[in-house]
């Protein structure tokens, strides 16, 4: 089976990384920066006009599907080949596309909000025009079921290679955080969550949380924050490695979310975590098993859990071997690329 990945370069690490995993089992793979060839505003473009050069770069590697995580590009490439085209949807578009740009970049210029509101009609164009659609947890596949009911949609938990991200046992001398959160303060939906916990930190003045992160509505988020959350700002990745590392418990209290990264590599570093029960979290945190999950507004929830875990050690021990288990259970990549391919090749092959 020969595969082309066409995607943008913010998403190229992830999916090099992939491309590895799916040579590893034996798929001959194309990876292309489709950003090279096609504008996100260029008009011919999205009326599915493609580019002369990566029409001439996609036929000379005659790929049997594709496969590309922008659906705004979906109808371009079928327009090119006449392949099965494989689309990976990694957040709910439903809710995300109404904040993601509109509310901090689009409201105040008419010509940016005239190309946007073009994006998103040509994007969920694009969705219908796939012949597959991966998502990313089993709560948005069901959600993609139902919103295209037409094309056969499944779950792919895809997140790389998680050897990097190592066991780590802390002790008390290397602790000095005893709540972490690591959080993208970028879309309305999942800072909602945040903002509901603000409440719980304030009644909890005894205990310091620390958060990573940033994003355009940070300093609103300060503005509303007590004394007793320090917000670290937007930091490198070996940075979240060393705060995890130092932190007693991590809290993740998103209003929209499928499979946050930052929860990922939390529980594969074996640190016990408080999750919000929305969207694809639950399907990550045990509760009870690997973690506690509240409802959002239950603050009496958050405040009990967050506090039995700085208490108990052992517990948090518990909970620590088992989210790191079930993380490296769930995101294994040659189980998943596996797994993917036997879908692809009974499906569409």
């Amino acid at each position: 089976m020969k595969t082309l990945i066409a995607s943008t370069k913010s998403s190229l690490p992830l999916l090099k990384s992939f491309e590895f995993h799916l040579r590893e089992v034996g798929v001959e793979t194309k990876i292309v920066d489709i950003q090279k060839y096609f504008s996100l505003y260029d008009f011919k473009i999205l009326k599915a006009i493609p580019l002369p050069r990566a029409a001439k770069i996609v036929k000379s590697f005659d790929p049997d599907i594709i496969f590309t995580d922008e659906p705004i590009f979906t109808s371009s490439f079928k327009q090119v080949l006449k392949r099965p085209l494989i689309l990976w949807l990694k957040g709910d578009p439903w809710q995300e596309m109404e904040w993601k740009w509109k509310r901090y970049t689009v409201k105040h210029n008419p010509w940016n909000r005239f190309k946007w509101e073009f994006y998103v009609k040509r994007y969920f164009f694009g969705l219908g025009k796939a012949d597959m659609i991966f998502a990313v947890s089993d709560w948005l596949q069901r959600k993609v079921k139902q919103r295209t009911r037409n094309i056969e949609t499944k779950t792919f938990r895809y997140i790389g290679d998680l050897r990097d991200w190592i066991e780590e046992r802390y002790s008390p001398l290397q602790t000095s955080m005893q709540v972490l959160s690591v959080f993208p303060f970028e879309i309305i939906p999942k800072i909602c969550g945040w903002v509901k916990f603000l409440k719980v930190a304030k009644n909890m003045k005894d205990v310091t949380f620390h958060v990573a992160g940033g994003g355009p509505y940070l300093n609103w988020v300060k503005s509303k924050s007590p004394n007793n959350v320090n917000y670290l700002g937007h930091v490198s990745r070996e940075t979240v490695k060393k705060f995890l590392l130092e932190a007693m418990v991590f809290v993740y209290p998103s209003g929209l979310d499928m499979h946050p990264r930052a929860l990922v590599e939390a529980l594969v570093m074996s640190r016990p975590s408080v999750v919000s029960n929305v969207c694809g979290i639950p399907e990550m945190v045990e509760n009870r098993k690997s973690g506690f999950v509240c409802a959002l507004d239950d603050k009496d929830c958050w405040e009990e859990k967050v506090r039995i875990l700085l208490t108990d050690e052992n517990l948090r021990k518990r909970f620590g071997y088992e989210g790191r288990k079930r993380m490296l259970s769930m995101f294994e990549p040659h189980k998943v690329v596996k797994q993917f391919v036997s879908e692809i090749e009974k499906s569409l092959i």
